[in-house]
Formats: C-alpha cells, structure tokens, sequence
C-alpha cells in the first residue's frame, strides 16, 4: 500500500456552531411524577440503613412514596421536602456517601413524618431511594 494515500471526505465539514440535539429545560422535571429507583438503597448502614425498618414504618413509608407518587415535584417541594447540597450533610452521611462512591451534588428528602425522612439522589424525575432516617438526622435541623 502507498503511503500517499489521502483520506477522503464524502460530506463537506460541518459548521462551527453545534446543537444540542434534546433541548430540555432543565427544570422540566418540576412538572413530572417522581419514579422510584431502588439499585442505591443503602440497607448495610447502621444509622441510616433501611435494615432499620420494622413492618409498621414500612407500611408507612410504603403510603407516603404512593402519595408522592400522585405529586408533581413542585407540589412535593411545596409538602417539605427539598434537596440538600451533599457538603452541608451530617459528617457520617458524607463519609457514607464516600463509602458508596457515589458522588451526588445533592441528595434529597422526602418527608415521611414529623422526624422520619426517605433521602434520594435524584436525576430528572427518578429518585434512587438511598436511605431512611428516622431520626432526622442525615440533615439535622435545630430549634431555634
């Protein structure tokens, strides 16, 4: 084979400017129904881990996600829950959060009653179900 070979081109180069080909408003998902993905829950975790449950708060959480469900998420920030930036978590969520290798700018939490939270990372509208704190604790608040 010759060396001298040049490649060539069957179409002219495109031009400078791309665009995107999916043009999504990036708050689209405020006007969808969250979907439950469960490959991250966190059921080894000795503070947060769903292993925690016993049958009667599972049946809770269970109603509370299917009322969520019925929820767009702008209702569902409108109920008390919202997403957390990952650096303003307790210490032991963080290095948790390390532990699993995933590295979430922010994890969110669903209010399940007046203590108890479903945390979840959060992509669009699916929500991969982390952890269960039933002690509020993951995102402590205190009385002022």
């Amino acid at each position: 084979m010759s060396s001298n070979k040049k490649p060539r081109f069957d179409r002219a180069p495109s031009d400078s400017t791309k665009v995107p080909r999916v043009n999504e408003n990036p708050n689209a998902y405020y006007e969808r129904h969250p979907v439950w993905r469960f490959s991250l829950l966190d059921v080894g975790c000795p503070l947060y881990g769903w292993n925690l449950l016993d049958g009667g708060t599972l049946f809770e959480i269970r109603d509370r996600l299917a009322y969520y469900e019925r929820m767009t998420f702008r209702e569902i920030v409108d109920a008390k829950c919202h997403e957390i930036e990952t650096w303003k978590l307790c210490k032991d969520a963080r290095d948790r959060v390390e532990e699993l290798r995933i590295h979430p700018e922010s994890i969110m939490s669903f209010r399940v009653n007046s203590r108890g939270r479903i945390w979840g990372v959060r992509t669009g509208n699916v929500v991969d179900l982390l952890w269960w704190d039933p002690k509020h604790a993951v995102y402590p608040v205190y009385a002022k």
